[in-house]
């Protein structure tokens, strides 16, 4: 505890790797202790490779995701998630809990943004924040992305499940062009997808409204995403899955 402002102070990550199947502790490589009895999963010793650096200062800054409110981490699979939120309703069914329903509700508003494909890699990309503009269909579609995935002629017989990862680009929530904490500078080094903005001329008497592109006030960084893929029997060599 902060002896001049009275507040907790988060505990730093530790460096020791465990196993993520332990009882959760305070000082575990991925956990944060936040307060309040408050453990957040942070994802960092599910997926070192893909996550990104963090402080569980910074952590327990933001309020509770969704994945945590699941009690669970980003590279979660859909099943862990589905699993989690089976037993977490259950466990705070208004029937049963004293809270009226507040727990319950915050579990289900959950499951609908992380529990659909399209609206999970909408939360993953840019957070509450892109999430909204997606939920109120003002979010607009930048270009396809297309790759190309090697399979086996057994698995295209037999067919198959698998997990590749596709590189995306994720907004760095908070961070500005301005921006100089050392996570906007150091981590989020790319260039935004530009935005639409909409813009009023007048010509004589007539009003108009013109959509035009202008680049981005916010940060970037290049995302790891990976995701679930169904190989159905009988494909074919150069059939397209789309998403």
């Amino acid at each position: 505890m902060d002896q001049k402002t009275g507040k907790v102070k988060p505990d730093k990550l530790s460096g020791v790797k465990k196993n993520c199947t332990n009882v959760v502790e305070v000082e575990e490589n991925g956990y944060c202790q936040c307060g309040g009895g408050r453990i957040v999963i942070t994802g960092q010793c599910h997926n070192p490779s893909l996550s990104v650096k963090t402080t569980c200062e910074r952590v327990c800054q933001r309020g509770p995701s969704p994945y945590e409110l699941l009690g669970t981490h980003r590279w979660a699979s859909d099943e862990t998630i589905k699993k989690n939120f089976r037993k977490l309703s259950l466990q705070h069914h208004p029937d049963k809990a004293q809270d009226g329903g507040k727990r319950f509700g915050q579990i289900r508003q959950a499951m609908d943004i992380i529990g659909e494909a399209d609206s999970k890699i909408i939360f993953d990309m840019g957070a509450y924040e892109l999430y909204k503009k997606f939920r109120d269909n003002k979010l607009q579609k930048g270009d396809e992305t297309r790759t190309k995935l090697r399979v086996s002629l057994e698995q295209l017989y037999n067919g198959a499940m698998m997990r590749p990862t596709l590189s995306r680009k994720k907004i760095c929530p908070g961070c500005t062009l301005k921006s100089k904490s050392p996570y906007c500078t150091e981590t989020c080094k790319a260039t935004c997808h530009p935005t639409h903005e909409t813009r009023v001329f007048w010509q004589g008497n007539m009003q108009f409204h013109n959509q035009v592109e202008v680049p981005s006030n916010k940060k970037c960084r290049n995302d790891r995403q990976p995701f679930d893929l169904s190989i159905e029997k009988g494909m074919k060599d150069g059939e397209e899955i789309k998403f």
